[in-house]
């Protein structure tokens, strides 16, 4: 969240809604006109859905209120002048009120996961669809792999039991290295380790995700996501091993590019 933007429009609202109040009656008491302050009206009926997004920011439900409601005498704002000076208030003192009551346990920020992970997962997690947006991480990370492999005739599990196989690499079917010695116990654990969380990964995770249509709990789809992002990092540092290609391909290949 961007603290000081927030501030900016919600201060701005603010300021709106009590110079339209302000303008609305006469010094006697006597209603202006819709007319007269139809420009005011009109650029806080054009605000209200930012304002909305901004206060559902700082506590949901917060902006599910109508926050301006036409009256007898033009629009009443004292709802959404109020949400939006209890939001402001908030976010001034924010940094303060977390250090003083925030456990201090680590916390972990989503939008810090891995980029395959995060970005196929954050409109549904914005939304609160947190089973749909773990679903979604799962099936980025089997496109991307497919993308990074060339292979789209195996997906999901069984595309990572090819890619971390302890075969060699074949025409079409590349693998993934872990970087080091492949006699070393660390390259080994690695290559075995990977190929089984993937495979979990994909066999838990996702077809969870997928068949079990029961709603996750925010903090038990961002473990999932977590997961899901420790196995993206890993699989970046490893190394994309592919067949040679026969020396008559290695030819052909050259003739063709002389010709």
């Amino acid at each position: 969240m961007n603290i000081d933007w927030c501030i900016t429009e919600l201060s701005a609202y603010i300021e709106l809604a009590d110079k339209y109040e302000s303008k609305a009656f006469t010094a006697r008491g006597d209603y202006v006109g819709d007319r007269a302050l139809k420009p005011l009206a009109d650029e806080l009926r054009e605000r209200e859905p930012i304002i909305q997004r901004i206060l559902n920011a700082v506590q949901p439900g917060l902006g599910k209120q109508q926050l301006i409601r036409r009256g007898a005498y033009g629009l009443y704002t004292s709802k959404g002048r109020d949400a939006a000076k209890y939001a402001l208030g908030y976010l001034k003192r924010r940094a303060e009120v977390e250090a003083n009551l925030r456990s201090p346990a680590p916390r972990m920020s989503a939008d810090r996961l891995h980029p395959w992970v995060w970005q196929a997962a954050r409109t549904l997690w914005e939304t609160k669809h947190y089973r749909e947006a773990v679903q979604a991480a799962s099936t980025s990370l089997n496109a991307h792999l497919q993308e990074l492999t060339g292979r789209r005739d195996v997906f999901d599990s069984d595309l990572i039991t090819q890619c971390f196989s302890a075969s060699d690499p074949e025409p079409g079917k590349p693998r993934l290295r872990w970087p080091g010695e492949p006699t070393d116990a660390e390259y080994k654990a690695m290559q075995s380790g990977l190929r089984a969380l993937g495979q979990g990964a994909f066999m838990t995770i996702r077809n969870r995700a997928t068949h079990d249509l029961e709603e996750l709990g925010e903090h038990e789809a961002l473990e999932r996501l977590a997961t899901l992002s420790l196995l993206c990092r890993w699989i970046e540092r490893c190394s994309l091993v592919s067949a040679p290609v026969p020396e008559d391909h290695r030819t052909s290949a050259a003739q063709a590019l002389g010709a």
